[in-house]
């Protein structure tokens, strides 16, 4: 999706890609979310999101058990995974997700 730009790295030149992630609007796995988007952006790649309402929906909200930890304290996320969830939330691209009906439209 989109296009390149090149970045110098310790293993040559990378190019920088724009990263699609499909979410669910609600109730996803902060890890599983917030992790892969942390270390892309990290890698200087550009994240974007597309949940089932997109913009008309309501800001996708990860499964509030995993971030509180709920269930004697057994199944909630690591603190740093849960801290790069906050992050994400203020995300311009996170805040405004394309709908998923609309991926691969031109």
């Amino acid at each position: 999706m989109g296009g390149t730009r090149e970045r110098a790295g310790d293993h040559g030149t990378i190019s920088a890609m724009k990263i699609l992630m499909p979410l669910p609007d609600r109730d996803f796995d902060v890890t599983e979310v917030a992790v892969p988007w942390h270390l892309a952006r990290a890698a200087g790649h550009e994240v974007v999101f597309a949940t089932e309402t997109g913009t008309a929906g309501p800001v996708p909200t990860a499964d509030p058990r995993l971030i509180d930890g709920v269930i004697f304290g057994r199944l909630g996320a690591s603190l740093e995974p849960i801290a790069w969830y906050r992050d994400l939330t203020e995300d311009r691209h996170f805040q405004t997700p394309e709908r998923w009906s609309d991926i691969g439209r031109v």
